[in-house]
């Protein structure tokens, strides 16, 4: 499924490289086995650092290691950008936004039968008679990653405001990474498999390095590269990275301060009104009996959403 495989792709794209994971030896020690796991820490070399957020990050399914590899006064600017955010919402439209959602997510289930003979019909959509197959096989499976995002923590606004984002991390997205890797394994993607493959094989090693700076390798075996790190407050991080966060977090905050709440709360009836008319739309959607039928209730969705929003109908 290619979806799946952009994921994979993806995250890969940050770093070619790889480290093999630490295996469990028994029930009784699977606890003891937890607690060993690597931790982007004050204490790791370049290359260990640089193989927990990306390599153990993607094999073991670990996206907490990402927080854990950014310095406090880093981990302190993600935060202030998610709090203004938060700030900037109103909560009656983040809350609503989210429950539409969570009804278009059971849509997709109550309609399984109907979307899929319409991506059958559709010639816009070429999927042989294999990838027809994985697509009605892993539907529910799919529909349940949308599950898991629609009703995370930060479903409720207020739960935003204090996000504990590590926490989101470990929990909601670990979570949402390990189904995705269940499904990816069951149709059998070769491109995926390979590329994990190819990251679990690579080597990761230190050229050179002094107390602030390092090179670091990194060896697929068919092709290699050198990164230079750099330590920041007792963590080691990609050059690249901390050379472009201050612009990239400055940036954000002032896209975010640009935000006026005042248009927000004049806009707000409108998009509210237009939330009602979707989750009206959707209501009706859930009951249609027949692919046309689906097709034609999406259309006065359509209809209906463009005049709750003050849009002329095309």
């Amino acid at each position: 499924m290619k979806p799946l495989r952009w994921l994979v792709v993806g995250v890969l794209s940050v770093v070619v490289g790889c480290s093999k994971p630490a295996a469990q030896k028994t029930a009784d020690s699977k606890g003891q086995e937890e607690n060993k796991k690597p931790v982007a820490s004050q204490t790791m070399k370049p290359d260990e650092a640089l193989r927990a957020m990306t390599v153990t990050l993607v094999v073991e399914n670990r996206p907490e290691l990402i927080w854990q590899a950014l310095p406090p006064s880093y981990q302190k600017d993600v935060k202030d950008i998610v709090s203004q955010f938060a700030g900037k919402m109103d909560a009656e439209v983040w809350n609503k936004a989210f429950a539409v959602a969570r009804k278009a997510v059971d849509v997709l289930k109550k309609q399984k039968t109907n979307i899929i003979e319409l991506i059958k019909q559709n010639p816009l959509v070429p999927l042989d008679e294999a990838q027809m197959t994985n697509v009605s096989e892993h539907w529910d499976e799919v529909v349940g990653l949308l599950e898991i995002l629609v009703n995370s923590e930060f479903a409720k606004l207020e739960s935003l405001k204090e996000a504990d984002i590590e926490k989101f991390l470990s929990g909601t997205i670990k979570n949402f990474m390990n189904k995705a890797t269940a499904i990816a394994k069951k149709v059998d993607d070769a491109e995926a498999s390979k590329s994990i493959e190819k990251l679990k094989n690579a080597k990761i090693e230190v050229v050179k390095a002094t107390d602030t700076e390092a090179t670091v390798k990194v060896d697929s075996g068919e092709e290699s590269h050198e990164i230079q790190m750099v330590k920041v407050d007792g963590k080691w991080l990609p050059k690249d990275m901390v050379d472009a966060w201050e612009g990239q977090i400055r940036s954000a905050k002032q896209r975010l301060e640009g935000i006026d709440t005042e248009t927000v709360q004049k806009f707000k009836p409108i998009i509210l009104s237009a939330l009602d008319a979707v989750e009206k739309g959707l209501d009706k959607l859930a009951t249609a009996k027949t692919p046309a039928e689906l097709v034609q209730r999406a259309q006065e969705l359509a209809s209906e959403i463009m005049q709750a929003a003050g849009q002329p109908q095309q």
